[in-house]
C-alpha cells in the first residue's frame, strides 16, 4: 500500500531540480520520519548526488530496504559499511539481508560473517538472525541448484491486478475465492480497502457480485478460511490503529445467498493487545482445531502460529497453545494450511532454510506434534516473498501468492503480490523414468555423507557405564545448541580485545557451520531415505561413535555406544515411526534399513586435544575438544531388494 504514495511524488519532479542539497536532505529526512519511504528515497537519492554523507546514506538505505528497493539499499549499506561501520554497526547485517533478497547468497554470507565477528557474544535479534543466515544462505544456494520439476502459472488480469492479491482458494465447484487489495469500479482509488472477491470460470475468470456484509467500508479483509460446504467463513478483518492495522478473527454464515454480518470470535482467541490473523480450521470426525497467526504474548517473536481446540460454534474448549519451536521462530511465521489427507502443515516463514523473504514450508505430523519443516524448494520458493500456499478442493492444483511479478503501475515491482497456480505432479509410470529418478535420489543421498553429529561433554546419560540410552538425538541436539552462549562465554573468558572477539567468533562458527549444519543435513538425509525405502530399496548405514579423551578407554567406548543408540532412537521415532518397519525388516515392499555400528571411543582423537579435567576451557569448551564428541554416518550402501 505504501507504494501508492510514490505516485504523488512525480508531481513535484520539476521543482526538485531547483532545490539545494540541504533542502533535499531535509525533505528526505522528514519523509522518512513520517513513514513516507518512497518519497524519502526520491529526495535522498537527489541529495546524495550532490554531497555524500553517511547519515543521509543511512536514511536512504533504510527507506529503500523498507519499500523493497533492494538494489538501492545494497549500494548505500555497502557504502556505509566501508566508511563508518563503528557508528552504524548494523550496516553489515542489513547489507547481508538485502543481498540475500537479491539472491546474492555468497555475498550475503560474507556480510553476515563480518557482523558476527564483532557480535557473536550478543544475544539480541540481530546476532541470532545473522548466525542463522550464515547457514541459511549456503542452503539457499544449494536449493537453487536442485530445481523442482514444477511450473507456476500466473493467473490472468481478471484475477491479478497491479495492486495486491493476498490469498486464494479454489473450492469444489471451481469458484475462486481471493482476498484482494484493488479498487473496484467507481471506487475511490485512494481510500479503498481489501476485499474477499469470488470468481467463476467459464473459459475465463469472471468476478461475481461483491458481498457487502463481509466487505465493509474502512475494514480490510486480510485472509480467510472457507469450509467445504461453502456456508461458513472465518475472516481476518483489520482496522486502522495509528500507522498500523490491528486484525481480529470473525465468523460468518451463509443463509440462502447472503453472508451474515461477521461476528467477532472469543477474546481467548482474539487477544486484546495483539493482532490475530490468517485462520485455518481443521475439522475431523472427533475434533476441530483453529490455527492462526498472532503476535500475542508468550510467542517466540513477531508473528507465531498458534492453535486452539474449538466446538461447532468456534468457541474454545481448551486453552490456546503455540505450535512450538519446530514451527515458530524469532521471525515471522504465517499463512497456515493443513492438509488432513497427508497429515502435513504448510506455512510461510522468514526463518528456517529460506531463499529470501518468506518461503513456504511443509511440516509432517498432527497439530500437537509437528516435525521440523522442509522447504518446498525452487521455483515454488524464490528470493521474493511466497505466502498462502493452498491446495484446491479437488487436489488437482496448488495456489500461492508471490511478489515475484512485475507491474508497470508500481515504481517498485516487489511491492505487490499476485496469485500463481501449479498443477500437482502425477505419479511416474514409465519404469525408465522411475529408475532415473531413483538414481538422482541415490546420488543426492551419497553426496551428503559424511554427516557428523555432535554432543555436549559426557552426553547422553553422564557418569554411567550404560551402553544404551532412551534419549533420541534430536533431544540431545536441542539441549546442546542452547548451550552456545555458555560455550562462547567460557572459551573467551580469559581473553581480551581482538583475541576475545576471535574466540567468540570461533565458537559461534563451530555451532553454526558444524553442529547445526550437520543436523540439517541429517533431516535432509532422512527425507531422501524415505523416498528410496518407499520404492523398495535396501539401505545399509555405517555409524561410527567417538568421544573426547576425558575418561578411560572402557568408559569412552560405552559412551560412544550410547551416542550411536541416540541416533537409532531418532530413526525409530521419526515421523510417527516411518522407519520402524524397515528397521525391523517387516516392510511389505521388502525394503530394509540396516545399521552397522562401530564404537571407537577416544581411539581416533586428534593429536593435541586436552584431557585435563582442571582445564575445562580447553578440554570441554574448545572447538578442538567439541569436534571429538560426535557420531558420524560415514558410509551408505543402496541396493534393490
Amino acid at each position: 500500500m505504501r507504494w501508492l504514495i510514490g505516485i504523488v511524488i512525480v508531481l513535484g519532479v520539476l521543482q526538485v531540480y531547483s532545490q539545494s542539497a540541504k533542502s533535499l536532505a531535509k525533505a528526505g529526512k522528514k519523509a522518512y520520519k513520517q513513514g513516507k519511504y518512497e518519497t524519502a528515497v526520491f529526495y535522498l537519492s537527489k541529495a546524495l548526488e550532490t554531497e555524500k554523507t553517511i547519515p543521509l546514506a543511512w536514511y536512504l538505505a533504510e527507506s529503500a530496504r523498507i519499500i523493497k528497493d533492494y538494489e538501492t539499499a545494497e549500494k548505500w549499506y555497502q557504502y556505509i559499511a566501508e566508511n563508518d561501520i563503528t557508528t552504524y554497526p548494523l550496516s553489515t547485517f542489513w547489507l547481508g539481508m538485502v543481498q540475500k533478497n537479491l539472491a546474492k547468497y555468497q555475498k550475503a554470507q560474507i556480510s553476515f560473517r563480518k557482523y558476527l565477528t564483532k557480535n557473536a557474544a550478543k544475544k539480541d535479534y540481530y546476532t541470532q538472525k545473522a548466525r542463522h543466515e550464515v547457514l541459511s544462505c549456503e542452503n539457499a544456494l544449494m536449493l537453487t541448484f536442485d530445481k523442482n520439476n514444477v511450473e507456476l502459472t500466473l493467473l490472468n488480469s481478471a484475477v491479478n491486478s497491479p495492486y495486491s492479491e493476498f490469498q486464494a482458494y479454489l473450492d469444489r465447484d471451481s469458484l475462486l475465492w481471493v482476498s484482494s487489495y484493488k479498487p473496484l469500479e467507481n471506487e475511490d482509488s485512494i481510500t479503498f480497502t481489501s476485499k474477499l472477491l469470488v470468481f467463476s470460470y467459464d473459459n475465463e475468470w469472471k468476478q461475481l457480485p461483491v458481498d457487502t456484509n463481509i466487505n465493509q467500508n474502512e475494514v480490510l479483509v486480510s485472509s480467510f478460511w472457507l469450509n467445504p460446504n461453502r456456508d461458513k467463513l472465518i475472516l481476518s478483518l483489520c482496522s486502522p490503529l495509528g500507522n498500523q492495522y490491528n486484525c481480529k478473527l470473525y465468523k460468518s454464515y451463509r443463509h440462502e445467498k447472503r453472508w451474515s454480518k461477521p461476528e467477532v470470535l472469543s477474546t481467548a482467541i482474539n487477544s486484546v493487545k495483539a493482532t490475530t490473523t490468517h485462520p485455518f480450521l481443521i475439522e475431523t470426525d472427533s475434533c476441530r482445531y483453529l490455527i492462526f497467526a498472532s503476535d500475542r504474548e508468550g510467542g517466540f517473536g513477531k508473528l507465531d502460529l498458534w492453535a486452539v481446540k474449538v466446538n461447532e460454534l468456534l468457541e474454545p474448549v481448551e486453552s490456546v497453545f503455540n505450535l512450538g519451536k519446530n514451527i515458530n521462530s524469532i521471525d515471522i511465521e504465517c499463512c497456515p494450511f493443513y492438509d488432513l489427507k497427508r497429515k502435513t502443515l504448510y506455512f510461510s516463514s522468514e526463518w528456517n532454510t529460506n531463499l529470501g523473504g518468506t518461503d513456504v514450508f511443509s511440516s509432517y505430523g498432527w497439530i500437537t506434534n509437528l516435525h521440523p519443516p522442509q522447504n518446498l524448494g525452487f521455483p515454488i520458493n524464490t528470493n521474493y516473498d511466497e505466502t498462502f500456499f493452498t491446495i484446491s478442493a479437488d487436489r488437482s492444483k496448488a495456489l500461492l501468492a508471490s511478489n515475484r511479478s512485475t507491474h508497470s503501475l508500481s515504481t517498485y515491482e516487489k511491492c505487490c503480490n499476485d496469485i500463481y497456480a501449479m498443477e500437482f505432479e502425477q505419479p511416474e509410470k514409465d519404469t525408465v523414468q522411475l529408475e532415473e529418478k531413483k538414481q538422482v535420489v541415490r546420488k543426492r543421498l551419497e553426496d551428503l555423507i559424511p554427516i557428523n553429529l555432535y554432543f555436549h561433554n559426557d552426553e547422553p546419560n553422564p557418569k554411567t557405564w550404560d551402553t544404551t540410552t532412551s534419549f533420541a538425538y534430536d533431544e540431545l541436539y536441542n539441549r546442546y545448541v542452547q548451550m552456545r552462549e555458555e560455550y562462547i562465554s567460557v572459551y573467551a573468558s580469559v581473553l581480551k580485545g581482538d583475541d576475545k572477539l576471535q574466540a567468540e567468533s570461533k565458537i559461534d562458527a563451530f555451532f553454526t557451520e558444524e553442529v547445526e549444519k550437520n543436523y540439517l543435513k541429517l533431516l535432509q538425509f532422512f527425507q531422501l531415505m524415505k523416498q528410496l525405502l518407499s520404492e523398495g530399496e535396501v539401505i545399509s548405514l555405517t555409524i561410527i561413535g567417538y568421544a573426547s579423551p576425558l575418561n578411560n578407554h572402557a568408559y569412552n567406548l560405552n559412551l560412544s555406544k550410547r551416542r550411536i543408540q541416540s541416533l537409532i532412537n531418532l530413526l525409530y521415532r521419526f515421523e510417527d515411526g516411518f522407519f520402524l518397519p524397515y528397521l525391523n525388516q517387516t516392510a511389505e515392499n521388502g525394503a530394509k534399513l540396516i545399521i552397522i555400528r562401530e564404537a571407537y571411543g577416544e581411539n581416533m582423537v586428534a593429536q593435541g586435544v586436552s584431557d585435563d579435567l582442571k582445564n575445562l576451557r580447553n578440554s570441554v569448551y574448545s572447538p578442538e575438544a567439541s569436534r571429538e564428541r560426535k557420531i558420524g554416518i560415514i558410509a551408505i550402501k543402496i541396493t534393490a531388494d
